[in-house]
């Protein structure tokens, strides 16, 4: 089994919501765009409005609940602990959304 390296802090399921049936992407705004180096020494910030975005794409960072251990990487809050928060949690809300 392949670890789970992109843990979403805003589970897909959620984002989803947002969007209109007819859009299947988000436009993003980066607070921190990056920046580059000119060649006068000057750094320019690159375009912070990223677009289209999938949710899989958004709200996500890189081993946020993957913990190390002598070189070992766990992946095991994310899939037991998060997985079953999203499992209830997307049926709990599509249940109160319904109502």
């Amino acid at each position: 089994m392949s670890i789970t390296r992109r843990n979403h802090y805003v589970p897909e399921w959620y984002q989803k919501r947002f969007l209109s049936s007819q859009k299947s992407a988000f436009y993003y705004l980066n607070l921190i765009p990056p920046t580059i180096d000119l060649s006068n020494g000057k750094k320019k910030k690159l375009n912070s409005i990223r677009w289209p975005l999938k949710p899989s794409q958004c709200f996500y960072l890189k081993d946020l609940y993957t913990t190390h251990y002598y070189g070992l990487l766990n992946d095991e809050i994310e899939r037991y602990l998060f997985g079953r928060i999203d499992n209830l949690g997307v049926k709990a809300v599509a249940a109160m959304a319904e109502q």
